[in-house]
């Protein structure tokens, strides 16, 4: 179900956690730029009287009814979330959105050269204390270059939040710099290694 022009809510059930009467919860996967949350609609339902495709339950009863009024509640609701997120900041993450129904008040996404940075910082130290071989910490200030020229390039902003990145930005960074800027495959690769070490070092300290 399309909530909007940037956030889809689908609806599915949780088959692994049927309870004995037969009836199994409905969960509700929230998408935005191919980035998930999920959340629990807090009903349950049987499977048979269930329609996967239009995600809605089957029939006119009033089990039925009361189901699909609280979805529909809940599209209206994550709509205002939305909105409301999207007066308050660049970007708004399903997860932000997620959040924010439940009343947690979301964290300011940390920024792309933010990471970056910290980890050039601690490789320099290390390079003062012998540590590290200037060469490396040179290949990784190159590496912030070369995502900053990315940027630049493909989404023509000077810096992004990590919660904007889209499990295609490996791959077209790849190509950014073979197509773009000539690199050869092997040295690509190693600024692509890079760049999903500082994506791994930011979820790492989230």
């Amino acid at each position: 179900m399309k909530v909007n022009e940037k956030l889809s809510m689908l609806l599915m059930l949780e088959k692994s956690k049927g309870s004995k009467d037969g009836k199994v919860p409905i969960k509700v996967r929230l998408t935005i730029d191919s980035k998930r949350a999920e959340l629990s609609l807090g009903m349950k339902i049987a499977p048979d009287k269930w329609n996967q495709d239009a995600g809605i339950a089957v029939g006119n009863s009033t089990e039925a009814r009361q189901i699909n009024t609280a979805i529909y509640r809940l599209r209206d609701t994550l709509i205002r979330h939305y909105d409301v997120l999207s007066t308050q900041h660049e970007y708004v993450s399903a997860a932000m959105v997620k959040e924010a129904y439940k009343g947690v008040k979301p964290k300011e996404s940390k920024m792309l050269s933010e990471t970056i940075d910290f980890m050039i910082e601690k490789m320099d130290r290390k390079v003062k204390k012998g540590k590290l071989a200037k060469s490396t910490l040179s290949k990784w200030k190159t590496t912030k270059k070369k995502l900053t020229e990315f940027l630049a390039f493909e989404y023509k902003l000077q810096d992004i939040a990590l919660d904007k990145i889209v499990y295609a930005f490996a791959e077209d960074f790849a190509d950014f710099l073979m197509l773009e800027q000539g690199l050869v495959n092997n040295s690509a690769m190693k600024y692509v290694k890079n760049a999903k070490k500082v994506l791994r070092t930011a979820v790492d300290r989230v």
